[in-house]
């Protein structure tokens, strides 16, 4: 099988990964790294490898071999996809508890999909028996139900991914960064103009391409909108800005004109799992949207803060990034991760109705 090193600037960024990757693309093997150097001899992998059509999206694939379990994630790109492989595991160590956290909440984030796809079936069978024999009263109780079920099913995969963060794993895509963020915020600005909560979002103009982990930045940027648009009332503006600063360092920062955090909580709110909603005193949420940002920062070699007085509050997420038009002109295709990609997220936003920190 003849191998040929791809003709494009991604591959000596892949070459630099400790984790085997693959180019593939039309029934072969195009170039692999130095750490896929042992597993390329490995003919049955090579032959599942070869076998792998070509996604539309970045999907996650699961292949066993020699008593081996090989989780794959397979990225698009325009001569064919990497294929990296991101976990190998021993069969023999795959009991039916989980060995470790990723896989315990792995497991939790499933089932409670499995089950909440099943509720959901049932409250729409049982709305509209309601509706037919115009129990109008029952219908709240519906909506309290999905309202519970939606909270309980946002905190599930909250928590994996925190925990997939854990683990460093950093799935760096070519993205128009700006364009990205844009496309969340304008996802999320319907929902704010239902709420009457002012929402602004401050890009820039210029198309930046830059090679990054754009799933793990809007998720932590979305739950810091979340956390502004839970403890924010109807009036006070919440405003999103980005911008690359000293042509190195992409800052994105959500301030909001909402209650505030006292001084006491400030270095408390970025703790895992502590929840706090300083209008009831009460616990609210999973307490992992600020912490999920804070970690995504640190594993991005980068910074967040936080500052509030009494009436606003504004976290800074800081990130360092080289920006591919400005290092080499390279302007190839990139990845428009933003169709379909954050509905979900907003989804999740509109159906709960009462304010609690993520």
């Amino acid at each position: 099988m003849k191998i040929c090193k791809p003709n494009d600037l991604i591959s000596e960024y892949y070459e630099g990964l400790l984790t085997p990757v693959f180019l593939c693309g039309r029934r072969t093997i195009k170039w692999h790294n130095s750490a896929a150097q042992k597993l390329y001899k490995n003919e049955t992998l090579r032959l599942h490898l070869t076998n792998i059509k070509k996604p539309k999206k970045e999907e996650m694939d699961v292949f066993t071999c020699n008593g081996l379990r090989y989780k794959m994630s397979i990225r698009p790109c325009y001569n064919g996809f990497y294929v990296e492989i991101v976990d190998i595991q021993n069969l023999s160590d795959l009991v039916v508890e989980p060995n470790n956290l990723l896989d315990g909440a792995e497991a939790i984030d499933n089932t409670i999909r499995k089950s909440s796809h099943k509720i959901f079936k049932s409250i729409a069978i049982l709305n509209d028996i309601f509706e037919k024999i115009k129990r109008y009263d029952e219908l709240k109780n519906l909506d309290a139900i999905a309202d519970g079920t939606y909270r309980i099913l946002r905190a599930a995969n909250l928590y994996y991914e925190y925990n997939l963060l854990l683990q460093g794993n950093m799935h760096l895509e070519n993205v128009d960064v700006f364009g990205e963020i844009e496309a969340l915020c304008s996802s999320v600005k319907s929902i704010m103009r239902k709420s009457d909560i002012p929402f602004n979002c401050i890009v820039p103009k210029e198309k930046i391409i830059c090679n990054l982990d754009m799933h793990k930045l809007s998720f932590a940027l979305f739950h810091l909108i979340c956390n502004s648009y839970y403890f924010t009332a109807k009036g006070n503006e919440i405003t999103v800005t980005a911008d690359c600063v000293d042509g190195d360092k992409l800052q994105i920062k959500v301030s909001d004109k909402g209650m505030g955090i006292d001084i006491n909580n400030l270095t408390k709110v970025i703790e895992p799992f502590y929840s706090y909603d300083p209008s009831t005193g009460d616990i609210s949420g999973c307490g992992l949207g600020l912490t999920y940002a804070y970690l995504f920062a640190e594993k991005s070699n980068g910074i967040c803060t936080i500052s509030s007085s009494k009436n606003q509050t504004v976290v800074s997420l800081s990130i360092p990034i080289t920006p591919f038009v400005k290092k080499t002109g390279f302007d190839s295709k990139v990845v428009s991760y933003s169709v379909g990609k954050y509905d979900p997220m907003v989804l999740t936003m509109s159906t709960i109705n009462s304010k609690s920190k993520l």
